[in-house]
């Protein structure tokens, strides 16, 4: 995903600043989203996911580079993932090294829907723990960010066909500093 010196100066970047926040913001999602086909498990080679092998060292070089002050921002996905990201996806048990916030379109697509629910919910979630939530609704993520913590607002409009949707904030998550994890508020 990177090229060798693109993925050599994002990580000298991490390992020289001293800033609160260490913040990625790039337009492919880091965390796998994987589904369950007839064939075994499937991501899309469209993210990182597709590049096991950029996506485990972009992950590392946060966990070592940025400990505990790593947040990605993504978007181009027509929906909203909040996830924690682990050196390896396929351990579950392991540590969250940072949190990804994925943004929604504001009118792409049509008005969305809340997400997945049911046995499709319970089934995205037992091959994704590392997912913290999802919805399809379209909106915006409204970002507030102290030295001590990280605040994510989900924004989101039931419709876009017509003028006059109200916005609510369907969901929030906070990261506090030197605690990598995303927690609900």
């Amino acid at each position: 995903m990177l090229g060798e010196s693109q993925e050599t100066w994002l990580n000298n970047g991490l390992l020289a600043s001293r800033a609160a926040w260490q913040v990625l913001a790039q337009q492919i999602m880091v965390a796998p989203y994987v589904t369950i086909g007839a064939d075994g498990a499937r991501v899309s080679m469209d993210q990182w996911a597709g590049y096991p092998s950029a996506q485990r060292r972009l992950v590392e070089s946060l966990h070592e580079r940025a400990p505990g002050r790593g947040v990605v921002l993504t978007g181009d996905i027509h929906s909203s993932w909040v996830n924690d990201l682990r050196v390896d996806f396929s351990r579950p048990e392991s540590a969250a090294v940072a949190t990804e916030f994925a943004g929604m379109s504001m009118t792409s697509g049509g008005s969305g829907a809340d997400g997945f629910t049911g046995t499709a919910a319970e089934t995205m979630r037992a091959n994704n723990p590392h997912l913290a939530w999802h919805n399809a609704r379209r909106g915006y993520v409204l970002c507030d960010v102290t030295p001590g913590e990280w605040r994510s607002a989900y924004r989101t409009v039931e419709y876009v066909e017509t003028p006059g949707a109200t916005i609510r904030t369907a969901a929030q998550f906070v990261v506090q500093a030197g605690r990598p994890g995303v927690q609900p508020v």
